[in-house]
């Protein structure tokens, strides 16, 4: 769709970026469903990443020397990137393969490994403006099923919050070396390393997917408010059951990172 059709982010228009026609849509969330499927088996992972676009540059190697995972929207990116520019020399990380069957293959081949987890509410609705072809209850599904699934494999990695990503990767760093007896270098969370990881997001992101500022990973003032929508929408009725079931999860991944998370919005625990 030609840019100048492009709509901005609105509260009766939450949904940014160019939706696909409705049978593009359709055939869209059926691939996306037949993801999770796929995505759940350790087996299948090969196959996963042969039919994914950049799959292939994210498989584990014997150059890969660590693994960053986590949902869609919470933090891989920004934690990527700042491993990277912290490192004096260049790194192979696996990541953003989203899909349980990376952690546990990671897990299975003893890689050290760091689950990244955020707030559900916050992950889920920032993961429906970037995908607007998904339906917020497969978002919310995808979540919960990514979280799960990984859930038996906890004694292999390390978890860390979005909040720590962001506020001072240096010191998740710190404790994934702990964990794994590694030495990566520690990023120092300056102004000035910050805003050059978040310029490296910037260029990688217009070099992959061009001007998308509905996706790009970085923060944005022109999505908040449809991100208050949707907020709105996942607090109903109709999704109140799986949301509490998200948010016992996250209070569990908090737990193992050692934080004591706030009460969550939408929780009534």
């Amino acid at each position: 769709m030609p840019s100048s059709q492009n709509k901005s982010a609105t509260p009766e228009d939450p949904f940014t970026g160019e939706a696909p026609p409705s049978v593009s849509r359709a055939v869209r969330r059926t691939l996306r469903r037949l993801k999770r499927e796929v995505g759940n088996r350790e087996s299948l992972l090969w196959l996963y990443l042969r039919a994914t676009p950049l799959g292939t540059e994210r498989k584990l190697t014997d150059q890969t020397r660590l693994c960053i995972e986590g949902s869609p929207r919470s933090g891989n990116t920004f934690a990527c990137r700042a491993m990277e520019q912290a490192s004096p020399e260049p790194i192979l990380i696996s990541s953003h393969v989203h899909v349980p069957a990376g952690v546990m293959r990671a897990v299975h081949l003893n890689y050290p490994t760091l689950v990244l987890i955020r707030q559900p509410i916050d992950s889920i609705c920032s993961e429906k403006i970037a995908a607007p072809h998904a339906t917020l209850r497969s978002v919310l599904d995808d979540w919960v099923n990514y979280y799960r699934k990984i859930w038996p494999s906890r004694d292999g990695y390390t978890v860390a919050t979005f909040e720590e990503v962001i506020a001072d990767f240096g010191a998740v760093t710190a404790r994934l070396n702990e964990r794994f007896g590694t030495s990566f270098a520690e990023f120092e969370p300056s102004h000035e390393n910050i805003e050059a990881v978040f310029a490296a997001i910037e260029r990688k992101h217009l070099q992959v997917h061009g001007d998308t500022e509905h996706s790009v990973p970085r923060p944005s003032t022109s999505r908040r408010s449809a991100k208050d929508v949707l907020a709105a929408q996942l607090e109903g009725l109709g999704y109140r059951e799986r949301l509490e079931e998200a948010h016992s999860l996250y209070r569990d991944y908090s737990r193992l990172a050692g934080v004591s998370p706030p009460r969550p919005r939408g929780s009534s625990a």
